[in-house]
């Protein structure tokens, strides 16, 4: 199993703002929840997620990876917006 969480917060911040990234390949075909990106700070929390077990499905796992590359270039876009804008 593949479980990374990382705080997205400093060490010094009250806040609680943090990202986890699960893939687990022994599980159910129809555990919606065996992979998932879920993110969160104080005032809630998404999930991302197959609607199926990739590892029992290849077409899903092309979907997975799909939605997770497009929701990594959107962040790299508005990242580069962030600094490009002046304060």
């Amino acid at each position: 199993m593949f479980k990374r969480t990382v705080e997205l917060s400093s060490k010094k911040s009250r806040a609680t703002a943090s990202i986890v990234l699960v893939d687990k390949k022994e599980t159910k075909k129809r555990d919606r929840f065996a992979q998932f990106i879920k993110i969160n700070d104080c005032h809630g929390s998404i999930y991302l997620h197959p609607s199926k077990n990739i590892h029992k499905s290849k077409k899903e796992k092309k979907r997975w990876i799909r939605k997770i590359k497009i929701l990594k270039s959107e962040i790299d876009k508005y990242l580069e917006r962030m600094e490009k804008t002046d304060v």
